[in-house]
């Protein structure tokens, strides 16, 4: 299942909430295309929903799914590269507070991120 493709459908209906995302798996890439004008109509008749035409990804699954700063992947989670450096990009330049600290470790808790863990306290200390 490692070489099937995925594709994430974010259903949009207000910017307030942020639904976590519908994701089909399939290894036939034309049959994921096919069912999006199904789902749409589906959304839009039945629910009164839009379907983002700018949030439907075709991916294959070992690159993982990117969602709220982490990448889902089959048997873990990694904080996202660009999350992991605006940590530490803050945490050098010395602008973590205690509260803020507290937050960026439970955030590393839920994944892989023990080394970005261990950097960050390194980088604390240094401050």
């Amino acid at each position: 299942m490692a070489s099937g493709i995925a594709v994430c459908l974010l259903i949009t209906k207000c910017r307030e909430a942020l639904p976590p995302p519908d994701v089909i798996l399939s290894g036939d890439p034309q049959y994921l295309k096919q069912l999006v004008l199904p789902i749409r109509q589906f959304l839009n008749r039945s629910l009164k929903l839009d379907l983002h035409e700018g949030k439907i990804k075709l991916r294959k699954l070992n690159q993982g799914i990117d969602y709220l700063g982490y990448v889902i992947r089959s048997h873990h989670r990694v904080l996202r590269t660009k999350t992991k450096n605006r940590i530490l990009k803050r945490a050098a330049r010395g602008e973590i507070d205690d509260h803020s600290l507290c937050s960026y470790l439970g955030i590393l808790r839920h994944c892989r991120g023990w080394g970005i863990s261990k950097k960050l306290l390194m980088l604390q200390l240094r401050a």
